[in-house]
């Protein structure tokens, strides 16, 4: 989605609604910087599907972030399992922590040291995703919305990272 949207930001035409234009200006003018990151995170896919036969593997939320954590009566709870995979513990571990204490502390619980380019490769990907879902409801027709605006936001957010470097990549 993100190729398609680079390769052809026209797609994001005025009449589709308010932000179509907005998200063709910010495609336009990061185009190369986008472009560097897609090709990095390409290669970290690679990577990773090299080292896949010999990397730990474990079961992984996809998305521990707070908004799946429920605590009811003194219980701790992670729900919303719509994205569990098989992966290294990197898939969960960038977005629970960055504390190198923790790290350090996960390290001596588990015998697994994280890896710091998985963590940044995992952080990237999920910048990505974001990028995606807002590309594919500005591709659409959409109206000014709470939810539209937020999905801007997210959006410029996203691309910022992503072009500065802040979300996994050169890390």
């Amino acid at each position: 989605m993100i190729e398609e949207a680079l390769t052809d930001p026209r797609r994001f035409r005025a009449e589709s609604g308010p932000y179509a234009q907005r998200c063709q200006a910010l495609l336009t003018t990061n185009y190369a910087a986008l472009q560097a990151v897609l090709e990095h995170f390409d290669s970290g896919t690679a990577q990773l599907a090299s080292d896949a036969s010999t990397a730990a593997t474990v079961v992984t939320h996809g998305e521990p972030h707070a908004g799946n954590i429920l605590d009811p009566g003194g219980r701790t709870l992670l729900v919303d399992w719509d994205t569990v995979a098989l992966a290294p513990p990197e898939r969960d571990l960038w977005l629970a922590t960055d504390a190198p204490e923790d790290l350090s502390r996960y390290a001596e619980l588990t015998g697994h040291h994280p890896d710091p380019a998985l963590l940044a490769y995992y952080e990237l990907r999920w910048a990505l995703d974001d990028m995606a879902a807002a590309l594919d409801v500005f591709g659409d027709r959409h109206p000014d919305t709470a939810d539209t605006r937020q999905a801007w936001d997210g959006l410029v957010d996203a691309v910022t990272a992503l072009t500065s470097g802040a979300a996994g990549v050169g890390r």
